[in-house]
C-alpha cells in the first residue's frame, strides 16, 4: 500500500497494480486501500461487460433482451430501440 522512506516521508501506491503516486494521474485513497484511476477504468470496463450480457425487460413492452441492445433511461430503466423509435414517431406526428 505504502513505503516508508528514509526521510520519514511516505510514497502511495495503488493497492490493485501497485503504481507509484507519480506513476499515475490520480490516486484515490480509502481507508485502508489506494486505487489509481487506471485501476478504476479497468474495473468499470469489467462491470459494463458482465452487465452487457444480462438480459432485461422493455420498460414499455416487457419484450426481454441484452442490456446492450436497450437504451438506459435515467432513474427509469432499459426501453427497447422498437420503442424508442415509436415514441419518437410519435413525437415527431405531435410537433
Amino acid at each position: 500500500m505504502w513505503s516508508v522512506l528514509r526521510a520519514g516521508s511516505t510514497i502511495l501506491k495503488c493497492s490493485f497494480c501497485g503504481k507509484t503516486q507519480d506513476e499515475v494521474r490520480k490516486l484515490i485513497a480509502g481507508p485502508k486501500a489506494h486505487i489509481c484511476e487506471e485501476c478504476v477504468d479497468r474495473c468499470i470496463d469489467v462491470l459494463a461487460e458482465e452487465l452487457a450480457k444480462k438480459s432485461q425487460g422493455c420498460l414499455l413492452c416487457g419484450s426481454t433482451k441484452e442490456l446492450h441492445e436497450m437504451r438506459r433511461i435515467p432513474g427509469r430503466g432499459p426501453v427497447c430501440g422498437e420503442c424508442l423509435d415509436a415514441v419518437r414517431a410519435v413525437i415527431e406526428k405531435t410537433t
